[in-house]
């Protein structure tokens, strides 16, 4: 899942406050013949120096059933996506993209050269975890964890439970309590 955005929403006005930050391109797409080939998401100047900025969000799910170490266990939710997957499309993909001959064009029109440009990832993710299940945090940032997730089969022990699905744009707030309840079997319906 990728969002669209702009910087001062995603990273917040803390970095349009500063003085030194100056953003020179946001969401900048790179084509070869008429065809994208990547994205750059933010390029900044910083007290004059100049920062590619990749941005990420993502949320992850853990299922030691994946994979063999801590970072394979987190997988997105339609289990196509995954944390490690993800590290490795940037290593390999998104930050590269800076040195490809396409984004030179880019680059000039800013008057950036690719050598002087410094690459940082803002990378944040919301994670969740097996209902009951205890998960060690060796790698990962424990502040992550937001909540915990519920497999089908497991829904009913909560049928006297009140239950809201929100919009996916709504995903990433905080819950609200304010908010059209329905029961367990209107959810189930639903």
């Amino acid at each position: 899942m990728r969002l669209g955005f702009r910087v001062e929403r995603f990273i917040g006005a803390d970095l349009l406050q500063q003085k030194n930050i100056e953003i020179l391109a946001e969401n900048v797409q790179i084509r070869e013949n008429k065809q994208t080939i990547g994205e750059l998401d933010c390029l900044l100047l910083k007290d004059g120096k100049p920062f590619h900025l990749e941005i990420i969000y993502k949320l992850y799910l853990y299922d030691e059933n994946v994979g063999t170490n801590e970072i394979d266990h987190w997988i997105g939710g339609n289990r196509r996506d995954s944390f490690a997957k993800k590290l490795e499309k940037l290593k390999e993909k998104q930050l590269p993209l800076l040195y490809n001959p396409h984004t030179k064009p880019l680059l000039d029109s800013l008057n950036l050269k690719e050598e002087d440009i410094e690459q940082r990832v803002h990378f944040r993710a919301q994670l969740f975890v097996p209902f009951q299940k205890k998960v060690e945090f060796n790698l990962l940032n424990e502040q992550c964890l937001k909540g915990f997730f519920i497999r089908p089969k497991e829904l009913g022990r909560f049928k006297n439970f009140e239950f809201f699905i929100p919009f996916k744009r709504d995903w990433l707030i905080e819950p609200q309590e304010d908010v059209d309840w329905m029961t367990y079997q209107t959810f189930k319906e639903k």
